[in-house]
């Protein structure tokens, strides 16, 4: 291990930082911008998620401290061009944090029937000072996942009391999508009936509590293990998985489906 005189604290990461982009730095970190980062900044976002996912307390840490490295690299580049100093980005999520759980730190019983979630949307809305519209939806990020992005506008619509009025309507529209891309000639068509589909299925997941990407998300890893379970059958049988016979591969889905139960029940 080099030596260095970087302590382990919010402060100590700034200075490493501040020295990587130094004269005496880093070629690369000296060149780098806030939108050449982004990229990095949304993978460390989701290798965090990975490691929540899959339980990695070790590796948590880890990219925990990758994702905190870019967080703080933006605030050292706000300061560099003069947006902002790193004072201020403490002071806006402090107080921001304070204005939304009234129930906290005030007496206030202004949002007592409110459910946390809706509560915090209706104060976020209420805490845009323009004169001018602003519409419920416009302060949601365009590059949220599509799953996401669906699921918060859906969300923001029924806090205007634009919603099914109940959960059969919600299941009748997704009956609807169906009907219409069967009816679909043109891929233009079929693709956007395709949109309306998923449309109506994240709006389908809303109702039931569901996180929309977090299911698909865990959906997509099991499709994988299991995948990955019937290749390794195939390979301890001397066969090739692609030439096997569809009975085959379905026996070998099933199989793959019991270890994975097996694997469940181990675990409770």
């Amino acid at each position: 291990m080099l030596n260095h005189n970087f302590q382990h604290t919010f402060n100590g990461l700034y200075s490493l930082i501040i020295y990587l982009t130094s004269p005496s730095g880093c070629e690369w970190d000296k060149k780098q911008t806030p939108s050449s980062l982004k990229k990095y900044l949304l993978e460390e976002c989701y290798e965090v998620i990975d490691a929540i996912d899959n339980k990695e307390d070790e590796n948590l840490t880890e990219e925990l401290g990758d994702l905190l490295f870019h967080i703080i690299f933006q605030i050292k580049l706000g300061e560099d061009q003069k947006k902002f100093k790193k004072e201020q980005v403490f002071e806006k999520i402090i107080n921001k944090m304070i204005h939304r759980h009234p129930e906290v730190f005030s007496s206030s019983e202004k949002y007592i029937h409110e459910t946390a979630e809706s509560k915090w949307e209706i104060i976020k809305a209420q805490g845009k000072n323009t004169s001018s519209f602003v519409s419920l939806l416009g302060d949601i990020p365009n590059s949220l996942p599509s799953l996401s992005f669906a699921q918060l506008i859906q969300k923001r619509a029924a806090l205007a009391d634009f919603d099914w009025n109940k959960f059969d309507n919600v299941l009748d529209k997704v009956n609807e999508e169906l009907i219409e891309i069967k009816k679909s000639t043109t891929s233009k068509e079929r693709e956007a009936e395709f949109g309306d589909l998923l449309f109506s299925l994240v709006n389908t997941a809303r109702w039931m509590g569901i996180d929309s990407e977090i299911a698909l998300r865990k959906a997509n890893h099991k499709f994988k293990s299991r995948f990955k379970f019937m290749e390794e059958l195939s390979k301890k049988e001397n066969k090739n998985f692609k030439s096997l016979k569809k009975q085959e591969k379905e026996l070998f889905w099933q199989k793959s489906k019991n270890d994975e139960f097996k694997k469940i029940n181990l675990e409770n």
